[in-house]
C-alpha cells in the first residue's frame, strides 16, 4: 500500500533550522505543536504544523525555583499533563559507555511548561511518598481525573532486567506532587485449546519491495556478506521461512520494556514491548493486558492495587513490536509505527476498541517511500506528523517533514465495518443466485419419465437462460462495484483475504452460468 503522508515545504522563519537527529529524542504534543526533547541534547525544539516552521522556544528564568534543563538522558517518558505542560520522568544516561548504553538509570521528574506563551522548566526533586525506582524505557500515561501519571515497567538499574511494577504520580498540584506504588496482582494466562495460535501467533509485517525482490533472487541460494552463495540445508530454509511465533505468555502483564500504555475510562491497557521468553531471550510481543484499579476509597491513592488480566483480541492484530507511539483518540487506543522483531521500522497505524477487543488497520505502507533511516512521529490534533533524517548520530537534521491527515482516515474508518458487512452480504446473495442458476441449468429434460415433465423442465431451463441473459449486465456491473469496493477496503488497510476468496469463487461460478 502506498504512503498517504504528504511532504510539506518547511518555511524558514527567523532562520530556525531543523534540529539535529540524535538518539533518544522524544516527542510530545503541546500547544498544537510537536515538541522534541531528549537524547544527546538538552535543547527543546518545536515544529508547528499550522505554519510548517521550526521554532526554538525562549525560556523564562525561574529565579524562585532556580529550575534548569534536565540532564541529557535516553529512554525517558515524555508525557503531556495538559495542553501546556508535559512531564519528563526517569530514563538513563550514556556516561561511561562507549556505545551510549544504559549505564545509570534515573528516577527524577521535570516539568516542561508553556503558560501564556512563556516557556519554563520546573524541577520537581524530592517528591514525597514511595520513591520511584530508577528506570528507563518505561511507559507512562495520564489518568485525566485528578491528573495522575501512571508509570509501568521499564529497565531496572543496570539495564539487565525489566520491571513489572506500577507507580503513580499525583500531579494535580505541581507544588505538592506525591508518588505512591500500586500493589500488582498478577493473573495467570490460560490458553484454551485451539486458541493458542490466536494468543501467540502474530502476522509478520508486510514485505517491502526490496524483500520481495530478495526473496525471488534467494530461490537459488542465500547471499552472504560478501555476496557468495551459501549452501543452507532445506530444513533450515523451511524453518527460516516459518512465521514468527511468540513464546507462550505465562503471566500478565509480565516484566517488559519499550512498550506502550494507555488509560481509557479508568482502565489501563498495556501493549507490545520486549519481554523475556522461557529460553531467557528477549522478544517483542503483541499482547494486550488490561489493568483494573482496586480502590479502597473513591479515588486512586496510596494502598490501592491494580489487577492485571490478559485481554483476548481479534481482527487485524498488529505484528509484535517495540519502541512505538501510543495514544488515545475518541475512546480508541492508537498504536503507530515502532520496530518489528527484526528491528525493521514499521509504517502503520492500528486502532484497538477496548470494549470489543477488535483491532482495525487504519493505515499501513511497506515503507518503500521512506528514503531516510531515522524518523520520529507525533499526533497533533488529528494529524500525524513524521520527522525524518538520514541518520540519528547528529550528522543530519530532520529535514524531511510529512503530514498524514489522520482525522480523515478515522472518519473514513467509521463506515468501513458497515461497508465490509454489506459486501459480504452482497457476495453471499450473488453466490446463492449462481448456485440456483447452476442447479436449474444442470437439469436434463430427457431424464424425466413423462413428456409433460420433460416439457416443464425444458421451459424452466429456457426461462433460466433468458433470465441470465437479461440480468447479465446488471450482475456484471454489481460484481465490478464489489471488486472496486474490495480494492478500496484493501487500500484502507482492511483485511479482505476471505472476502477476496469468496468473490473469486463467485466470479468462477458466474462464469459457469454464462457458458
Amino acid at each position: 500500500m502506498p504512503s498517504q503522508y504528504v511532504q510539506v515545504k518547511v518555511k524558514d522563519i527567523d532562520k530556525n533550522e531543523p534540529p539535529k537527529a540524535l538518539p533518544g529524542t522524544s516527542t510530545v504534543s503541546l500547544m498544537k505543536k510537536v515538541v522534541l526533547y531528549g537524547g544527546d541534547s538538552d535543547e527543546v525544539v518545536c515544529f508547528d504544523p499550522d505554519s510548517n516552521a521550526w521554532e526554538r522556544p525562549v525560556f523564562e528564568p525561574d529565579e524562585q525555583a532556580g529550575a534548569k534543563p534536565p540532564p541529557k538522558r535516553f529512554g525517558a517518558s515524555f508525557t503531556a499533563l495538559d495542553n501546556e505542560k508535559a512531564l519528563i520522568i526517569g530514563g538513563h544516561t550514556s556516561d561511561g559507555g562507549s556505545e551510549g548504553g544504559p549505564t545509570r538509570m534515573l528516577s527524577d521528574v521535570h516539568v516542561l511548561a508553556c503558560e501564556k506563551g512563556k516557556w519554563k522548566w520546573i524541577n520537581a526533586n524530592d517528591i514525597p511518598g514511595d520513591k520511584l525506582a530508577p528506570r528507563g524505557k518505561h511507559a507512562a500515561c495520564l489518568i485525566p481525573v485528578g491528573k495522575k501519571m501512571v508509570v509501568f515497567g521499564g529497565m531496572a538499574q543496570g539495564g539487565a532486567e525489566a520491571m513489572d511494577s506500577t507507580s503513580v504520580l499525583a500531579a494535580q498540584n505541581l507544588a505538592k506532587m506525591e508518588w505512591f506504588d500500586l500493589e500488582t496482582r498478577v493473573a495467570e494466562v490460560v490458553v484454551e485449546e485451539n486458541e493458542e495460535e490466536a494468543v501467540t501467533a502474530a502476522p509478520p509485517p508486510p514485505p517491502t519491495e526490496a524483500e520481495k525482490q530478495s526473496a525471488e533472487e534467494g530461490q537459488e541460494g542465500h547471499e552472504g556478506e560478501e555476496g557468495e552463495a551459501l549452501d543452507i540445508p532445506a530444513a533450515e530454509q523451511e524453518e527460516e521461512a516459518q512465521a514468527f511465533v511468540l513464546p507462550e505468555l505465562t503471566e500478565v502483564p509480565g516484566k517488559r520494556h519499550s512498550h506502550g500504555i494507555a488509560a481509557v475510562e479508568g482502565m489501563l491497557y498495556t501493549f507490545g514491548g520486549v519481554t523475556k521468553g522461557p529460553d531467557g531471550k528477549e522478544y517483542p510481543n503483541n499482547n494486550v493486558c488490561m489493568g483494573e484499579f482496586v480502590l479502597n476509597g473513591k479515588t486512586l491513592s496510596k494502598g490501592d492495587a491494580v489487577r492485571w488480566s490478559y485481554m483476548k483480541t481479534h481482527g487485524d492484530i498488529p505484528c509484535p513490536r517495540s519502541d512505538f507511539a501510543v495514544s488515545v483518540l475518541d475512546g480508541k487506543i492508537i498504536v503507530q509505527g515502532g520496530r518489528d522483531y527484526e528491528g525493521n521500522a514499521l509504517d502503520d497505524i492500528y486502532a484497538l476498541d477496548p470494549h470489543t477487543g477488535m483491532w482495525t488497520t487504519m493505515y499501513r505502507s511497506d515503507l518503500t517511500w521512506q528514503k531516510y533511516s531515522h524518523s520520529l512521529s507525533c499526533i497533533v490534533g488529528k494529524r500525524m506528523v513524521m520527522l525524518s533524517a538520514k541518520d540519528r548520530e547528529g550528522k543530519s537534521k530532520y529535514e524531511d517533514v510529512r503530514v498524514l491527515e489522520f482525522g480523515k482516515i478515522v472518519d473514513s474508518h467509521a463506515f468501513l465495518p458497515d461497508m465490509s458487512k454489506r459486501i459480504v452480504k452482497e457476495i453471499a446473495l450473488l453466490e446463492a443466485q449462481n448456485k440456483d442458476f447452476n442447479t436449474q441449468l444442470k437439469k436434463d429434460p430427457m431424464k424425466s419419465p413423462t413428456e409433460d415433465e420433460q416439457r416443464d423442465i425444458l421451459l424452466l431451463v429456457k426461462n433460466v437462460i433468458y433470465t441470465c441473459k437479461m440480468d447479465q449486465p446488471k450482475i456484471e456491473l454489481q460484481m465490478e462495484v464489489l471488486l472496486e469496493a474490495l480494492s478500496y477496503l484493501n487500500k484502507q488497510g482492511v483485511a479482505t483475504d476471505k472476502m477476496d476468496g469468496d468473490m473469486q469463487k463467485c466470479l468462477e461460478n458466474f462464469g459457469q452460468v454464462r457458458t
